[in-house]
């Protein structure tokens, strides 16, 4: 009897440290307990290269801005990365992480698209770090890239923007749909 008073009192406790810890579903930062300077709900920010053109695109629902930790929190983000080649690279996921200028962590259903279909039409994977400063982009986590009719599945990536090149790090494997 004993027992089982204990283990629904630790549930109980559980179960209000879970619903008193604000955002701990979806903001993994560590700037939970403080206030953002500001927010926006709706927003597109735009990013130009050294010649005035717009190489990039972030979109989201709302987004918390740590001004002083230059951190910023990002729901819904989308972010589209356009190359001088005219390819766009767009980038979906449930939540965004934006560690100063050059530093984003993509999480919760990371999806990627481009323009182009003789390169990837999709790629996806659980969290995805994305370097925009130098086109770059890694995960350590598993991913599925989907081309014409086949899938490729692998653990670890490295994504080279600017060439249009994807690494899987580790048990990569493919499957061809034969029609």
């Amino acid at each position: 009897m004993k027992n089982i008073i204990f283990a629904i009192g630790a549930l109980a406790a559980v179960v209000v440290v879970y619903l008193l810890a604000p955002g701990i579903n979806n903001k993994q930062n560590l700037f939970l307990e403080e206030k953002p300077e500001f927010f926006m709900t709706e927003f597109i920010q735009y990013d130009t290269n050294e010649q005035g053109v717009i190489d990039k695109k972030t979109m989201g629902t709302k987004i918390d801005i740590y001004d002083k930790k230059d951190y910023s929190f990002i729901e819904s983000p989308v972010i589209t990365v356009t190359k001088k080649d005219g390819l766009e690279f767009k980038l979906k996921a449930a939540n965004g992480q934006k560690f100063s200028q050059d530093k984003i962590l993509l999480s919760g259903g990371v999806h990627v698209t481009n323009n182009l279909p003789t390169f990837i039409e999709t790629m996806q994977t659980a969290e995805l770090w994305l370097y925009p400063n130098i086109n770059f982009a890694e995960t350590e986590k598993k991913v599925a890239i989907s081309r014409n009719a086949s899938t490729t599945r692998g653990t670890g990536a490295k994504f080279h923007i600017d060439v249009n090149k994807v690494e899987l790090l580790s048990d990569a494997t493919t499957i061809y749909n034969i029609e």
